[in-house]
């Protein structure tokens, strides 16, 4: 754990805002939210790894940062199963060890509340926990798998306060299945789509704009 920019230990109403480092789609969708929140005069602590921690920081250098355990996600086979299989072990790792990180950063700032995108250990039970999230509902390429993988999700949505979903709640949505037509928490709120894209009156060159990120190959293949 690294912090860039020091905080005063007497420093009050810090929100820990952390950002799952998969490509750099979670830290670009935070970017609105971190922005609004900077706004309003709500002092922040920025939390990831790798390269959306560097995005981050250039985004927002102003900002403290503090750097967590790496998910280290990487697709070596063409079965998607296998991939995540496989490295499953590594992940809850990763999660469990980040969990302790954010009990530590508890008695060294004093922060009142998190926000994690897809950080599944950055909660507290002492302090309200928001997980920004599609993933109510995980799409899985073999049936048999749906229940097994439902299940553990639910378990691992449980121990946030509420589920924010970056989407529009009625039929006409960006994540389909992903995030509707399930009941994966008592408290999920749907806050609209989120990018850090802006409108600009300029004369349209092309019909649609595609941006990718994340783990190779499974990025050129998409594209």
């Amino acid at each position: 754990m690294r912090d860039t920019v020091k905080i005063r230990k007497s420093a009050i109403h810090i929100i820990l805002f952390a950002v799952l480092n998969w490509g750099l789609g979670h830290a670009t969708r935070s970017m609105p939210l971190i922005r609004r929140l900077a706004q309003l005069g709500e002092p922040l602590l920025l939390a990831s790894d790798g390269d959306a921690l560097r995005l981050l920081r250039a985004e927002f250098p102003g900002m403290p940062t503090v750097e967590l355990p790496a998910y280290g996600v990487r697709y070596p086979a063409g079965n998607m199963t296998l991939n995540m299989l496989w490295q499953l072990p590594g992940i809850l790792r990763a999660i469990r060890r980040e969990h302790t990180l954010v009990q530590d950063l508890l008695q060294k700032y004093a922060i009142r509340g998190i926000i994690s995108d897809n950080r599944y250990g950055c909660f507290s039970e002492k302090i309200p926990s928001v997980l920004l999230t599609h993933q109510l509902q995980v799409q899985t390429p073999q049936p048999w798998l749906s229940e097994p993988v439902h299940w553990v999700n639910r378990r691992a949505l449980r121990p946030f306060d509420a589920l924010w979903v970056p989407d529009a709640a009625g039929a006409v949505n960006l994540s389909g299945q992903l995030s509707h037509g399930v009941s994966a928490h008592p408290h999920t709120y749907f806050i609209g789509p989120l990018s850090r894209m802006r409108c600009y009156d300029q004369p349209r060159w092309y019909d649609v704009a595609v941006v990718l990120s994340g783990p190779e190959p499974q990025r050129t293949y998409l594209e």
